[in-house]
């Protein structure tokens, strides 16, 4: 049976001068870095949250906002937008009144299609839930690590500086390792956005390893 497609929500004007004035003024940008100038504008959707759920939904609104502001731009022949994992780059048209395309062309933009179709379907962002999350957190492990998923684990606990042995290890370690890693290399600190997003994913797949175990 087909589920019937739901309908995206307006993006409110108010975002969208937001964001332009932000990329004129940021042309490449992280999309932490983005996340927390949102949040610091008022924008209560968008948090810097590592909860798994709060960053998933945090970070699929922004991208479902990004690919649809990506093709209004280019088809109004405002703007290109790159977006990708790492960075955000803004390439605004020296001269507005005149296309850049040619003839024809619906678009130049080198984007991952299926990717971009997945977070324009807004069902995803409605339908995921928390375990859903914890899953593609892991997945996100294992592809970005470019780890075979035997040495997963051991990975997620070099990464979180654990040595006690798996079978003796508890929640409360994983947790107060995950704490520490959490304190020496949160963003708002100075760390690394990149590296935090490991962590946190280390956090996960962990706790998931050991409930398996037990």
């Amino acid at each position: 049976m087909q589920t019937k497609s739901l309908k995206n929500p307006v993006i409110p004007i108010e975002l969208k001068q937001f964001l332009w004035q932000y990329f004129a003024s940021h042309p490449t940008s992280s999309e932490f870095e983005l996340l927390k100038s949102l949040q610091q504008a008022g924008f209560s959707e968008f948090s810097t949250s590592f909860e798994p759920l709060v960053l998933f939904r945090s970070h699929f609104l922004l991208f479902h906002i990004l690919f649809r502001l990506q093709d209004e731009w280019f088809t109004e022949d405002i703007a290109i937008l790159e977006i990708n994992s790492t960075k955000i780059t803004f390439k605004p048209y020296v001269n507005p009144t005149e296309s850049q395309k040619p003839p024809g062309v619906v678009s130049v933009i080198n984007q991952d299609a299926q990717l971009k179709a997945y977070y324009l379907d807004y069902s995803e962002f409605l339908n995921t839930q928390e375990e859903d999350v914890v899953t593609l957190l892991s997945d996100f492990w294992i592809k970005y690590a470019q780890l075979p998923e035997e040495s997963e684990r051991q990975a997620a606990l070099s990464l979180l500086k654990i040595e006690i042995p798996f079978k003796e290890l508890t929640r409360a370690d994983i947790k107060k390792a995950y704490q520490k890693a959490c304190y020496l290399h949160h963003p708002d600190k100075g760390g690394d956005a990149d590296k935090f997003v490991l962590i946190l994913n280390a956090y996960q797949l962990l706790k998931l390893d050991i409930q398996d175990f037990i």
